[in-house]
């Protein structure tokens, strides 16, 4: 699925105001919700500890970035 983050879906309800469709509550809550299942996915395939350093490495935020941008911009879903 390839996404747009860089503008938000505005539309105008019957009482006048604005819905974001893309940047509402409930979709913050369905997206973080979906963050915690797949954490949950990847400790039950033994991909991930269920403990947490302490501090987070360099690496560990270069994979994080990387998982990040594939998930905003997957491969294969060019914006030109």
């Amino acid at each position: 699925m390839c996404m747009n983050y860089n503008t938000a879906n505005v539309s105008e309800v019957e009482d006048g105001t604005t819905q974001e469709s893309l940047y509402s509550e409930v979709s913050k809550l369905r997206l973080k919700d979906a963050v915690i299942y797949y954490q949950d996915l990847l400790a039950q395939n033994n991909l991930i500890s269920s403990e947490s350093s302490a501090s987070i490495s360099h690496e560990a935020m270069l994979m994080g970035e990387e998982i990040f941008q594939n998930t905003l911009d997957p491969p294969g879903c060019k914006n030109f």
